[in-house]
C-alpha cells in the first residue's frame, strides 16, 4: 500500500513537472511575440524552475488528497495554461486570449457533453461580470480585460462560490503587495499571477475536502 502511494505520488509529481515545463515553453513563445505595452506593470522574469517546481508540488498534494486519476489528469492539463499565464503576465503585463478563452471553451464544451453544465457556466459568467465591470470602469488601468477572462476561466474550474471567495482573497493580497512594495496603489501590477495562485489554492482546498 505504501509503495503504491509513493509510486503514484512520484508519477504525479513528474507529470505535473512536465506540465510546468510545457507551460514555460509556451510562455516563452508568447513573450517573444507579444509587443511591449505602455504603462505596463513592472516586468519580472520568473525563474525557469518556478512553475515546474510548484506544479510538481501541486501534483503531489493532489494525490495525497485522494484525487481520482481523472481529476489528476484533468488538472494537469489546466496547469499548462495557468502556468503560462503566470509567466507571461509577470513579464509582459498581458494575458493572451489563447491562454484563457481557448481552455475555457474546451472546458465548457467537455462539461456540456459529460455533466451538468449550468453550475460551471454560472461559475464562469459571474466572476467575469464582476471583473469586467472593474475593467470597464478603470478603462483597463486597474484590472484589465485579460484578468476578467482569467476570472471566467478560474470560475469555471472552481465554481461560483469558491471562485468569488478565492478572487476576493487574491485582490486583498494584491493590494497588500502593492502597499508593501512602496510604489502606491497608482502603480500597476500584474494581477494574473495572484489570480492563478488563488485558483491553485482553491483546487487544493476542494481536493482535500
Amino acid at each position: 500500500m505504501i509503495i503504491s502511494v509513493l509510486i503514484g505520488t512520484l508519477a504525479a509529481a513528474i507529470l505535473y513537472a512536465c506540465a510546468g515545463v510545457i507551460a514555460t515553453i509556451i510562455a516563452t513563445v508568447f513573450i517573444a511575440r507579444l509587443p511591449d505595452v505602455a504603462d505596463a506593470p513592472e516586468s519580472h522574469v520568473l525563474p525557469l524552475w518556478l512553475v515546474p517546481g510548484i506544479s510538481a508540488v501541486l501534483g503531489t498534494l493532489l494525490v495525497l488528497g485522494h484525487s481520482t486519476i481523472g481529476q489528476v489528469g484533468l488538472i494537469a492539463l489546466l496547469v499548462i495554461p495557468l502556468g503560462a499565464i503566470c509567466i507571461v503576465d509577470a513579464r509582459k503585463g498581458l494575458i493572451p486570449d489563447a491562454l484563457t478563452l481557448l481552455p475555457l471553451v474546451v472546458l465548457l464544451a467537455w462539461t456540456a457533453l459529460h455533466g451538468p453544465w449550468i453550475p460551471m457556466f454560472l461559475g464562469a459568467i459571474i466572476p467575469f461580470g464582476a471583473f469586467a465591470l472593474s475593467a470597464a470602469l478603470s478603462k483597463g488601468r486597474g484590472l484589465g480585460w485579460g484578468d476578467a477572462k482569467l476570472a471566467a476561466f478560474g470560475g469555471a474550474i472552481l465554481g461560483m462560490s469558491a471562485s468569488l471567495f478565492a478572487f476576493a482573497l487574491a485582490s486583498l493580497v494584491a493590494v497588500a503587495f502593492a502597499l508593501i512594495r512602496g510604489k502606491g496603489m497608482k502603480a500597476p501590477i500584474a494581477f494574473g499571477p495572484f489570480l492563478v495562485i488563488a485558483i491553485v489554492i482553491g483546487i487544493l482546498v476542494q481536493a482535500h475536502r
